[in-house]
């Protein structure tokens, strides 16, 4: 009976540490600011730079929290992407993707994190 309360403190205690995580949805590819390029054959457009990144996250205690973002995490990891890169004139923002992240402590403190990554062109 010792060895199973020890099992079961040693399991209480890293899940206290350790917490969970999950990525429900966790890459999606979302139409939110899409811009339609049209090729005729020729290619009129150049990348400018691959992989651009902007990251958004909110913590949560108890459910509570939020309030750092009042634009929302998305809105945040926008704002943060376009200050990593400032788009020029004739340049847009291509495959776009959201990854979304939701990491828990024993449902106590929260963090919800976005990831937006794109590709920038431009065209000539």
């Amino acid at each position: 009976m010792s060895s199973f309360i020890k099992t079961m403190a040693a399991l209480s205690f890293s899940l206290f540490l350790f917490g969970c995580a999950g990525t429900p949805g966790a890459s999606s590819v979302s139409a939110l600011n899409q811009t339609n390029v049209l090729i005729d054959g020729s290619k009129n457009f150049r990348y400018v730079h691959r992989g651009v990144v902007g990251i958004g996250k909110c913590v949560y205690v108890f459910g509570i929290g939020g309030l750092a973002t009042p634009n929302g995490i998305i809105g945040e990891a926008r704002r943060n992407l376009l200050r990593n890169y400032e788009l020029q004139p004739n340049q847009a923002m291509v495959n776009v993707t959201y990854d979304r992240q939701f990491t828990t402590v024993l449902g106590i403190v929260s963090t919800v994190k976005y990831v937006i990554t794109a590709d920038i062109i431009e065209f000539y």
